[in-house]
Parts: C-alpha cells; sequence; structure tokens
C-alpha cells in the first residue's frame, strides 16, 4: 500500500491510530521523538501481572534509572565471562538428548541413533537455564530429575490460551476497571503460578543479600548481584527485575532458538555447512575451552543464522506506542493519546531495504566474502539502515538484553548442531504460530534429531 511512511486506521474507538511504515518514521519514534511516547497503560499493567514493573515495563526517570543500574552487566566484558558456565549447561543439554535417544530406542527395541523431541520444550529449559545462571547464578536444573517449579510456572502464565489473548486485546482497547475484575479470577491457576514466581523472585533476592552481606567478595558478578551491589533498589524492585528478565529473557530467546532449528529443517545445506563450521572451530563437544567467546562471536555462518532468523520471526512481531504530549511525525501532527503501531515482522521483510528475497531465509546476507575468500559477518545484512531490522527495537527503549540473547542462542545451537542432525518428523504441518505476547512455533511439533558421530 503506497503511504508517506504512516499509515492511519480507525478502531471501534474514537482514538487516532497509526501504523509506522518507513525507516524515517521510526527513527523519529524510536529515537529522535522517543520521550514523547510510552507504552499505553492497560499493555503495560497486563504484561505487569505476569513480570511485575521491571526494567521491560518501567518508564521516564525510572526506567533510565533501571536501565542505568543494569549496565554494568551488560557490558561485553562481563558478559563474555558467561560462555564458560553456558556451554558447560549446553553440554548438559546434549547428554540429556542423548539419553532421550537410548530411551527411545528402548522402548522400541532398535538400535538406532535417532529420536523425537519437542523442541519448544528443550528449548525453553535451556535458555530458563541459561538466563537463571547469568543473571542470578542460580541453577534451575532443568534436565535434571527434579527441576525448579518456575519453569513450569513461567509456562503457565505465558503459554498462549484464547482467555489470556482476550484479555490481551481489552487491555489495550479499553479502561482497564472494565475488566481487571475478571483477569485471575476466570485463569485462577495463572494467579498461583504469578504468586509462586514472586516467591522465588523474593527468595533469591533475600538469599543473595544475605550471603553478600557476609562475604562481599562472594559476587559472582551476575545481574543480581550487580543490581544489589548499587543499592538504590528496594527487595520487591530486585525481585520484579528478576521476574522481567527470566520472563522476557528466557521466552524470546526460546522462540528464536526453534525458529533456528525450523530454518535449517528446511535447508538441509545450510544445515551442513553449519555443522562443518562448528566443528572446524570446535574440535569436540567437551572442549570448553575451544568453546570461547572468541571462537563463537567470529563464526559467520552461525552469526548470519540468528541474525536472519531474527529478523524472519522477531520474537515480538508488534509492539505499540501512546503520545503522551501533541507532537508530529515526518511533520504530520499527532495528537496526544494517538496509539503508534510498530510492526517489526512486517518492517523487517520489506522488499525495498531486503530484496525479492525479502521473505526468504538467506543467511549469506550477512556475509561479507573479499578477494582472498575469507568470510566476515557484516552488520546490516545489506540493508542501508539499522531501522530496517528492528527486532530489538532501536534508541534509548531498545532491548539491553540483545547480547545476552545472542550469547545464548549461539552456545545452544552450536551445541545441538555440531552433534546432531535436526529434520521436520512431519513436512507437511502447518506451522503458523500462536501470538500471544511473544511470537513462537507450536507447541506440538515434533523434530528428529540423530546423532553424527565424529563430535
Amino acid at each position: 500500500m503506497p503511504n508517506p511512511g504512516l499509515i492511519r486506521f480507525k478502531e471501534f474507538s474514537s482514538r487516532p491510530n497509526l501504523i509506522v511504515t518507513s525507516p524515517e518514521a521510526l527513527v523519529e519514534v524510536l529515537s529522535t521523538r522517543a520521550n514523547d511516547y510510552v507504552k499505553p497503560d492497560g499493555l503495560r499493567n497486563f504484561v505487569a501481572r505476569i513480570l511485575g514493573f521491571g526494567l521491560l515495563l518501567s518508564e521516564g526517570d525510572v526506567h533510565k534509572v533501571q536501565r542505568r543500574a543494569s549496565q554494568g552487566f551488560f557490558k561485553p566484558q562481563v558478559l563474555r565471562l558467561t560462555y564458560p558456565v553456558l556451554w558447560e549447561k549446553a553440554k548438559e543439554m546434549v547428554r540429556s538428548l542423548e539419553q532421550g535417544i537410548e530411551e527411545q530406542s528402548k522402548q522400541t527395541k532398535s538400535m538406532g541413533n535417532a529420536g523425537n523431541f519437542l523442541l519448544s520444550e528443550l528449548s525453553r529449559d535451556i535458555t530458563m537455564d541459561f538466563i537463571g545462571l547469568s543473571t542470578m547464578g542460580h541453577d534451575l536444573k532443568s534436565f535434571e530429575d527434579n527441576p525448579d517449579k518456575v519453569v513450569d510456572n513461567f509456562s503457565e502464565l505465558t503459554d498462549p490460551s484464547l482467555l489470556q489473548m482476550v484479555f490481551l486485546v481489552l487491555s489495550v482497547k479499553v479502561p482497564e476497571w472494565m475488566t481487571d475484575p475478571f483477569r485471575w479470577a476466570l485463569d485462577p491457576s495463572r494467579l498461583t503460578a504469578k504468586r509462586a514466581l514472586r516467591t522465588f523472585g523474593e527468595r533469591m533476592v533475600k538469599e543473595r543479600k544475605a550471603l553478600l552481606a557476609l562475604n562481599p567478595q562472594a559476587s559472582r558478578g551476575n545481574l543480581l548481584d550487580v543490581l544489589i551491589g548499587q543499592g538504590i533498589f528496594s527487595d520487591e524492585e530486585l525481585a520484579d527485575q528478576l521476574v522481567t528478565i527470566l520472563g522476557a529473557g528466557h521466552d524470546t530467546s526460546a522462540s528464536t532458538l526453534v525458529w533456528c532449528c525450523y530454518e535449517l529443517c528446511r535447508r538441509p545445506d545450510i544445515q551442513q555447512q553449519l555443522r562443518t563450521e562448528i566443528r572446524g572451530a570446535i574440535p569436540s563437544l567437551l572442549d570448553t575451552d575451544a568453546a570461547s567467546w572468541k571462537t563463537l562471536e567470529s563464526m559467520p555462518l552461525l552469526n548470519a543464522i540468528i541474525h536472519e532468523v531474527l529478523r524472519l520471526h522477531p520474537s515480538v512481531p508488534m509492539f505499540t506506542r501512546e503520545a503522551i504530549k501533541d507532537t508530529s511525525i515526518l511533520n504530520y501532527p499527532i495528537p496526544k493519546g494517538t496509539r503508534v503501531v510498530i510492526c517489526p515482522r512486517a518492517l523487517n521483510r520489506l522488499p525495498e531495504f531486503w530484496g525479492e528475497d525479502a521473505d526468504k531465509f538467506v543467511p549469506d546476507r550477512w556475509i561479507d566474502t573479499d578477494e582472498s575468500g575469507e568470510r566476515t559477518l557484516n552488520g546490516l545484512g545489506g540493508a542501508p539502515t539499522k531501522y530496517a531490522h528492528i527486532t530489538f527495537s532501536h534508541g534509548n527503549r531498545s532491548c539491553i538484553g540483545k547480547p545476552i540473547a545472542f550469547i545464548q542462542v549461539r552456545c545452544a545451537l552450536a551445541a545441538i548442531f555440531g552433534r546432531f542432525n535436526v529434520e521436520l518428523v512431519d513436512e507437511e504441518i502447518p506451522y503458523q504460530p500462536p501470538s500471544f505476547i511473544t511470537m513462537k512455533p507450536l507447541e506440538s511439533v515434533p523434530f528428529r534429531l540423530t546423532k553424527v558421530e565424529g563430535w
């Protein structure tokens, strides 16, 4: 639809609405005039019932304080210290998969080296463990016999249900007082899960503060220790930050991991190239020293695949901002109260920036090859501006967790595809993802993992 960068649309309310369709308009909303917009109250309050009012949902001066306090953890030199810990957990995941293959072989009385798995469950478990270790130094033990219940509690809260999706729409469209009395009354199990998560966050804060009070040198440099060290947050605020990071961090990383597996199943040639790259850089799964940040961050195909999947399948397919004052976009007047809708899934696929193959999985768009044949990752994927790719947003409200998300997916992908060949069990399965807060693949889609010897 030809347009000047903005599309106006109407709904059943009288509130003005806009869809942003150009990088130039995005720059104004997300960067130059970012302080003129906030997340709509109804949406913030709805998500806060799941995650609390942490960094993801805070606004104004509160957001600035929280973001500044967290930045010490998200520095590259600090995050890179997490690679050995996460690789050990990735090895644990591979062992669990191999045990699953053995158990399936016994049940079928076969000598096979392959098994079927729901990678949606696997990705949820590994990314939750990754987040637990890196943000609070706590192992959730998802691959052991008695895992922490926090994983199931998050699934109870975030798995899409018709009821939740109805309330999400109502939270954005109608005044909160109209829906508030019914939210949890109609779905009490989610209230129980919410309380359990709050209790978990408070327990983690209490335990870490007690330990650090006895021995300040016991700090492991994780996010919780960094926030405690700032000395500016109450225990309730610290618990909010933990639940926010666990929820937002694990769900987006888990979604990206499954989409990577799905796309590589559809392109076995690229999957084989990836396995060759992994095994060439990391001689053995057991070699934690070889799986260093230098190695994993310098692998062009591995990182290109992650970039391309994030472009095609952004974890948050759409988000909304509301003007808190009269402002403008591209010199068009924007009255206070206007809702501005931004759709990463559409903007990330605009042919004018990504070419005729904008809808296709083409990792090589992120790789440059010089005259000697050396391949290196480029930053834009061939697009003319970074605003052509807004999966993590831009400006002062861009996703602060982007670096840790990349680290998690790098470690998990390298471990899985270094060891296994991955296929879809049924190529005919319709693969339309349900969309709630984040976009994720169908939970019931099975993948077949086959051990590839020599690693």
